[in-house]
């Protein structure tokens, strides 16, 4: 570790690095740092920082705001050559040919609960990519765990039995192991020298990287998303989406693409390779290289960013009731109770910038989209992207009555989306469930709850969660053995079902056809009176 007195020399050097001049490009800049031992030390640990910077790609550009909801030109060409991709999927899965505009867009939404989610939309995503049904979706949202199935995935380009090697190898092992410090130094001296505040998820998002992308050594923590951009630009994959939520003047959703990070409400979208810049009046005021993968990873499943308030509200009956109570007490009339564990933070793309919502908040706290509820469904419901049929996995740890589902249908009538009529009685005891509208206008909407299979084992996954099992949301640790025994249950219900699937697509298709022939409705939203 540097022992020496950080002089006005290193001041020098922290800003050429912060302001990134031309001067700073000349080797005779650095060498002046680099007389004497001590300065040599300290351009050691500098060495990954003045990489990052230099090496941007995008440091020479200044970003503006861009407020539409429209989809940005990247998604925009990223859905005309997916279209052909799953045009042609679609026709050999059915056994016949079918018009452009009767191709449907179809969205798999994975949700949040830990390793156990990550797991299980492997299996499940596994398995459609087995029955020839990976090729016909278009989009994949996540949420927490799922996100974290959705980065490993990408950063491994889509390679399922590599993926599963790397998660039975590396799931075994601890988040701290083999953590590369130099790489928590790197990120901590950028956000310093920047104005970025840190957080723990920083230093969780890069445990992260380190665990699922072990394989890729110290590049691990320099993974972008937006690198991903160009493994899907050709549709050769679904677009990923991962989710999280502000918490500053009530929730708002964070989506995050390969393309854009944006909220709808909040009235913003930025290039992803922005996302650490900070801004004012709608245009960037530094060059901030790009956060991490693992960052955003590490973002969208932080829930360890809970609030006591929401520990006792979500976790309730875990607790004694003369605990409860007291704990209760104290989360109700203290400010402790609503005070959260070093969450997320993001610089506010809307500050300074009149007349639009949280403008006088140079920052946002972003934590797990969980604590709203568990399934990312406001992604796939966005209606600048006509999603025609939705894939529920849903992992989470309390599917009676489908809990998350509800809140997700709630969320949808508050906010004049798209829903389908849903009846909940039972949902949670069968293993896929298709609820169609009669209006082909509302997307058709299949439920996958997390249930043993007894044609696959009698593993129970539900009794291993809620028994204190490998299977609980903040179980860290999971043998090669336990990956297989629960992604292979996923999988094999994905493939012993294929047939509904199939004949689901086929009722989005001739829905399609409808939509076409028909005047759209004035209203989006049909709600359900069983909730």
């Amino acid at each position: 570790m540097y022992q020496g007195t950080f002089n006005s020399r290193y001041l020098i050097l922290a800003l050429l690095l912060s302001t990134q001049t031309h001067a700073f490009e000349q080797n005779e800049t650095i060498k002046m740092f680099g007389q004497n031992r001590s300065d040599r030390k300290f351009m050691q640990l500098l060495e990954p920082v003045i990489s990052a910077i230099m090496n941007d790609p995008y440091k020479n550009l200044t970003v503006n705001v861009r407020e539409s909801s429209n989809l940005c030109s990247q998604e925009q060409g990223f859905l005309t050559q997916r279209h052909h991709h799953v045009k042609k999927s679609i026709e050999n899965i059915l056994g016949h040919s079918i018009k452009n505009e009767h191709v449907p867009k179809i969205g798999i939404c994975g949700s949040g609960g830990g390793y156990r989610a990550l797991v299980a939309m492997f299996g499940s995503i596994s398995g459609f990519e087995q029955t020839g049904l990976l090729d016909c979706v278009t989009y994949a949202s996540g949420l927490s765990g799922a996100t974290w199935m959705l980065g490993t995935w990408y950063a491994h380009q889509g390679n399922l039995p590599l993926l599963k090697i790397i998660l039975k190898s590396e799931l075994q092992n601890s988040l701290l192991s083999d953590l590369e410090i130099t790489a928590i130094i790197k990120d901590g001296f950028i956000k310093f020298l920047y104005g970025q505040k840190l957080s723990l998820v920083g230093l969780f998002g890069n445990m992260a990287a380190n665990r699922l992308f072990g394989d890729f050594g110290r590049e691990a923590y320099n993974l972008k998303f937006s690198d991903i951009s160009e493994m899907i630009r050709y549709g050769k994959m679904p677009m990923p989406i991962m989710t999280a939520i502000t918490v500053e003047g009530g929730y708002s959703w964070l989506e995050f693409t390969p393309f854009e990070v944006g909220s709808d409400q909040l009235e913003f979208h930025i290039p992803t390779w922005s996302l650490g810049r900070r801004f004012e009046g709608g245009l960037s005021t530094n060059r901030t290289p790009e956060n991490s993968l693992g960052y955003i990873m590490g973002l969208c499943g932080s829930a360890f960013t809970i609030s006591l308030s929401e520990a006792m509200e979500g976790y309730s009956r875990f607790f004694p009731s003369i605990i409860y109570e007291t704990l209760d007490t104290v989360s109700g009339f203290t400010e402790i109770g609503h005070s959260r564990i070093s969450p997320g933070i993001i610089s506010n793309p809307q500050y300074k910038n009149a007349q639009r919502p949280l403008n006088h908040f140079p920052d946002l706290p972003a934590v797990d989209g969980g604590f709203y509820f568990n399934i990312p469904l406001p992604a796939l419901l966005k209606k600048e992207r006509q999603v025609d049929m939705i894939i529920v996995l849903d992992h989470s740890s309390d599917i009676e009555n489908a809990q998350e589902l509800r809140k997700a249908a709630r969320y949808a009538k508050k906010h004049g989306y798209r829903w389908p009529k849903i009846n909940y009685r039972n949902l949670h005891t069968k293993a896929v469930t298709v609820f169609v509208d009669p209006d082909p206008s509302i997307p058709m909407l299949l439920y996958i709850p997390l249930l043993k299979n007894p044609a696959y084992s009698e593993f129970d996954p539900i009794a291993c969660l809620h028994e204190g099992g490998y299977c609980h949301t903040f179980n860290l640790y999971y043998t090669p053995e336990q990956v297989t025994q629960l992604c292979d249950l996923t999988e094999f219900t994905i493939k012993e079902h294929k047939a509904e699937f199939v004949d689901a697509i086929e009722m989005a298709v001739e829905r399609k056809k409808r939509q076409t022939l028909i005047k759209p409705p004035l209203t989006f939203f049909t709600y359900s009176s069983h909730d």
